[in-house]
């Protein structure tokens, strides 16, 4: 698990960050009424779907 220390430098607390993997992201987006949430939720019930697709990149080369 990764601490606070770990996140970087502006953060000066030694609490682990909280875990929420094992959140049901159906259930939370069934009760909420917040607009941005109720998107971001779609957006990832969406994504879990298709996790077979899933596509981890990370582009490290310098600016042009």
């Amino acid at each position: 698990m990764i601490s606070t220390r770990d996140a970087g430098p502006w953060l000066a607390a030694e609490e682990p960050l909280p875990d929420y993997a094992g959140i049901d992201v159906d259930e939370l987006a069934e009760r909420t009424a917040h607009p941005v949430l109720g998107a971001v939720l779609a957006g990832l019930r969406g994504r879990a779907q298709h996790a077979a697709d899933a596509v981890a990149y990370h582009e490290d080369s310098p600016d042009r």
